[in-house]
Parts: structure tokens; C-alpha cells; sequence
């Protein structure tokens, strides 16, 4: 029972800083979280435009001969951030997410791998564990292990973990106060294998502005430039899909005019398969290809299986 119970205990006197190592850092005030926006990310306007170097002149309603306004790149910016978030399987706006998690009792058993439906995570609030809306328990913070880019938590001392089948505890002594142990059990007695919604978790999600003294340091919290690329990169797309079927209109390959001897003639390579801007969009394609296979070395494949 002792070393079970030093086990639990909490070694404040290490002379270890251990505020380097800390599983589980604070690293914004959540109330700050509505006022990050997608222009404060980097997914701008201008960030799209820049794409676009070359062409300003050229890209403009030719049904008014005028620019198109902030807000139709604005609405693709919007397109494009959730395409990318569906896409690579990642939160980018940042936000609070509360979600219930099964039990499982082999990830249980393996310090409580957890891995949450949103990543990165930038903390963690809350984890406790309840059986039929009941409350168990609340886990300490600092037991709470994030691995912050990819979604997965990992909780350290685990309760019952690599315990002899002989071996029952009811409570457990941690700097001087008890904690009941999670005793859920099945109404034939034992410990259930599998416990829908088990696990309660809330947590922050999602990329934080990059501070100027840190620009050029790529963390995993902030939204990298890269990213910021691939994604107007994927607006500027859209953007010239509905401008090139524009240019001369839809299916025409060019066309002429002749008055009073006087004759001008426009061609383009626009056809009945490909707009005027399809030569670009492909340019754009072959870059994303790239970016897109190192964010995805860079950020993972969540992937899960389904019990």
C-alpha cells in the first residue's frame, strides 16, 4: 500500500524546473479565444491577392469592369479554411470543445490513451470520468500528458494500470487526501471492456497568431506559413474558376470584329472543356501538392478505429 501510495504522490522538491517539462501547459486566456480571427491567423485578403501577382489588372467582373470586393475573396478564404480543415484533419480557428469520450479498456490500460476529436490542442481544462452521468472522479492537472500536435493525451500515475489481478485498492492517499478509485462495474459484476461516453474532456483546439519576436520560429501551436499558403492557394482556385469561364465567356475560344475595314481578333485558350484560367489553377495544383505532403508528414494522419 505505501508504494502504491507514493506512487500517487506528487514530488514538488525535485530541483528539477520542472515548468519546462509540464505536460499539460497553459499557454492562452480562453476568454481571448472570440477575438482571434482568420485575418489574424494570416488568412487575408492580401494573402490571396498575392497569389495573384500579375493579373490585377486583369481580374475583374467583366460583367462591370470592376475589381471584385473584399468580401467574395473573404467568402473563399471561408471556403477554403473549412475544406482544409476537413482535408488535413485539423482545427485552425482556435475554440473551447467539451466532448465525451468511450472507455476502452485497453487504451485504459495504457496510461489512458486518449485522442480528441480536434487537434492541435493548445490545453487542456478538464478530464473526469463518470458512469451513467455520475461523476467518478476529476483528474489532476498535472497528471494530464498532452502531445499537442497530434490530438493524443496520456494520463500519468493511472489508476489500476499493470496492477496484479490480486491486487484492490478503494482509495488511494495523494498529499494527505483520498481519491476513490473509478469502480465501474457491469450489473453482472467486473469491470466493463468497452463504456460509451465514459470520459469527459474539455479543451482548447485550434492554432494561435504567430507574435512577431517569433516570427520564423514554427511552433506547433501557431499557424504555420505554409499552411497560410496552402490555403489561399486553394481560394485563389475557386477565385479563378468563376473569373476564367468569365473572360469571353463560357465555351468560347475567341472571337472577332470587323467595322468599316477596321478588324480585331482575340483568342485565348479557352475552350469547351477548359476556361482561361485553367493553365494557372493547374500551376496552383502541382504547387499544393507539395505543401500538402509536408503538412500531413508534419501534423499526421489522425486516424481512428471505431469500437
Amino acid at each position: 500500500m505505501t508504494n502504491a501510495q507514493n506512487y500517487f504522490k506528487e514530488n514538488k522538491d525535485s530541483g528539477i524546473q520542472s515548468n519546462k517539462y509540464y505536460g499539460n501547459p497553459k499557454r492562452v486566456d480562453e476568454s481571448l479565444l472570440p477575438q482571434v480571427t482568420l485575418e489574424s491567423l494570416g488568412f487575408t485578403v492580401e494573402a490571396v491577392k498575392s497569389q495573384l501577382l500579375g493579373m490585377d489588372s486583369d481580374l475583374v467582373n467583366p460583367a462591370t469592369g470592376e475589381p471584385y470586393p473584399d468580401s467574395f475573396y473573404e467568402s473563399m478564404i471561408e471556403q477554403a479554411v473549412a475544406n482544409t480543415e476537413k482535408e488535413l484533419d485539423l482545427t485552425i480557428r482556435p475554440r473551447v470543445t467539451s466532448e465525451a469520450m468511450d472507455y476502452n479498456q485497453t487504451e485504459y490500460n495504457s496510461y489512458m490513451f486518449l485522442r480528441t476529436s480536434e487537434r492541435p490542442i493548445i490545453q487542456v481544462d478538464e478530464l473526469a470520468m463518470s458512469f451513467n452521468n455520475r461523476p467518478i472522479m476529476k483528474y489532476p492537472d498535472p497528471w494530464i500528458k498532452v502531445t499537442h500536435r497530434f490530438g493524443q493525451l496520456e494520463i500519468q500515475p493511472t489508476l489500476l494500470m499493470q496492477m496484479g489481478d490480486g491486487l484492490q485498492l478503494s482509495n488511494i492517499t495523494m498529499n494527505g487526501g483520498l481519491i476513490g478509485l473509478p469502480q465501474a462495474t457491469t450489473p453482472f459484476g467486473g469491470t466493463p471492456m468497452f463504456s460509451p461516453q465514459m470520459i469527459w474532456i474539455t479543451y482548447a483546439s485550434g492554432m494561435l497568431p504567430m507574435p512577431a519576436s517569433d516570427r520564423g520560429i514554427n511552433r506547433g501551436w501557431y499557424v504555420h506559413p505554409d499552411l497560410v499558403a496552402y490555403v489561399a492557394k486553394k481560394a485563389t482556385i475557386e477565385v479563378l474558376e468563376r473569373w476564367g469561364r468569365l473572360i469571353l465567356g463560357a465555351g468560347i475560344a475567341g472571337y472577332g470584329i470587323s467595322v468599316d475595314g477596321i478588324s480585331t481578333q482575340v483568342d485565348s485558350t479557352q475552350s469547351a472543356e477548359n476556361t482561361g484560367s485553367t493553365a494557372d489553377i493547374k500551376l496552383l495544383q502541382a504547387d499544393m501538392k507539395d505543401i500538402k505532403n509536408n503538412l500531413t508528414a508534419y501534423y499526421g494522419l489522425n486516424i481512428g478505429v471505431l469500437s
